[in-house]
């Protein structure tokens, strides 16, 4: 059987630039960390999805789940659909649009680059309303520390990806510290559990699993 992460990653093997770009995101991003604290089946709602790699990889992984993913950016979405009978996807800003009831919800290097911490706060919460009690959202993002990979994932954020992807010199992204993520969604209502993914990458990334608190 081939290996789901090739597998995927061959989705994207039509021009160099998105295999090459597919590849180093395997590197890069805990794809194959965040794939095995999911179950063998159910519905991921992927936030913000892109390209549609983390999606289509899941899937292919378990053609028993279901996955929808979101992307604001039409273009980016083109690129998603492969043919995959158990994905999906729909273009839509995750700040302002409704979500169906789900099983697991998944917001990878996104939230970061919404508008606001204050966007960040409605997100978390309308996810809450519409996470099952048995569920669980799969926060990844950026791990502030003193360190070059910081460093280099500031850069990225603020001046790479926003050439890349939106035609522009700078965006501003909203970065939170570790305590401050865990203040944020304990308020809100989440049980939390934290995975750090920071060896062998070259960018630190910190991973929140949370589940909705009982009785909440």
């Amino acid at each position: 059987m081939e290996d789901p992460r090739r597998k995927a990653i061959n989705l994207y093997a039509e021009k160099p630039w998105e295999k090459f770009l597919s590849n180093f995101k395997f590197w890069e991003e805990p794809y194959e960390v965040v794939e095995k604290m999911l179950p063998e089946n159910g519905l991921i709602i992927d936030l913000g999805c892109g390209e549609g790699l983390l999606s289509n990889y899941l899937a292919i992984a378990s053609p028993k789940r279901k996955i929808i993913g979101y992307e604001i950016t039409p273009e980016r979405l083109k690129r998603a659909t492969k043919g995959l009978k158990n994905t999906s996807f729909e273009v839509g800003d995750i700040v302002n649009i409704s979500y169906p009831k789900a099983d697991f919800f998944i917001l990878f290097h996104v939230l970061h680059h919404l508008s606001s911490f204050k966007a960040q706060e409605e997100v978390l919460k309308k996810v809450k309303n519409k996470l099952k009690d048995s569920g669980k959202l799969i926060i990844v993002d950026v791990y502030i520390e003193p360190s070059l990979k910081y460093l280099a994932a500031w850069i990225a954020d603020h001046f790479l990806v926003p050439w890349v992807f939106e035609k522009r010199f700078y965006t501003r992204a909203y970065f939170r510290k570790r305590e401050n993520w865990l203040r944020l969604l304990k308020s809100i209502g989440y049980d939390v559990k934290v995975t750090m993914a920071v060896k062998g990458r070259p960018f630190p990334n910190i991973i929140f699993e949370c589940f909705p608190k009982e009785n909440d």
